[in-house]
């Protein structure tokens, strides 16, 4: 197979794997119906993959941005608050994207607390943490912040509030509060809600 159709399969397969898994979570999906969604043979699932899981794991996978240590690692931005406003952005763009199956992806996750979880939680939300909390204290022992409460605390609120704002969307989708909570302008009005929060905590006179 030629490399370009190669990638175009793969890509189709994690678009159905995406769909089937989120629907269905992943007990209750089935090869057979990711293989009909992509238009492909159930061998060329396995040729891929050698098992579902193995799929299960590169659909989470693909669901998490790889750019957070790019931009802590970024020469060209001095000042902590602009990199961790960059991080915020990131994360909810990352979110953002496919947003109904990664949403309820980590919403199934989350609740079902199995294996996929704890390794979506260790290789993906702690790696973050350290890098965000990393972050408040080197700008704290470099003189740009100048915060009281643990940083370990801020960074759990940078977290949460991306996170849970971003999956109960879903939760919340057609009821009488969405219009309020999820105007057209979400996400800025949530980054900036979040950034004067970040200002107030770091900042102390």
């Amino acid at each position: 197979m030629k490399p370009s159709l190669e990638n175009e399969t793969l890509s189709k397969i994690l678009k159905a794997a995406k769909n089937v898994f989120s629907k269905e979570g992943f007990d209750g999906a089935r090869v057979d119906e990711i293989a009909k969604q992509a238009n492909v043979n159930k061998a060329m699932i396995y040729y891929h993959f050698k098992s579902k899981e193995d799929l299960y794991d590169s659909v989470v996978d693909s669901i998490f941005s790889k750019d957070s240590l790019e931009i802590i690692n970024s020469s060209e931005e001095k000042d902590p608050f602009l990199k961790l406003e960059k991080l915020i952005r990131l994360f909810f763009d990352n979110m953002e994207t496919n947003k109904a199956e990664r949403c309820s992806i980590i919403a199934r996750e989350l609740v079902s607390r199995s294996d996929i979880f704890i390794k979506m939680r260790d290789k993906y939300w702690i790696p973050d943490f350290h890098l965000i909390n990393d972050l408040l204290n080197k700008g704290k022992e470099d003189g740009f912040f100048n915060f009281e409460s643990p940083s370990e605390l801020i960074t759990f609120t940078i977290q949460s509030h991306i996170i849970f704002y971003k999956i109960n969307e879903v939760t919340y989708y057609e009821s009488d509060i969405f219009e309020l909570l999820y105007p057209d302008n979400n996400q800025e009005r949530m980054i900036g809600y979040i950034l004067s929060i970040l200002k107030k905590l770091l900042y102390k006179d």
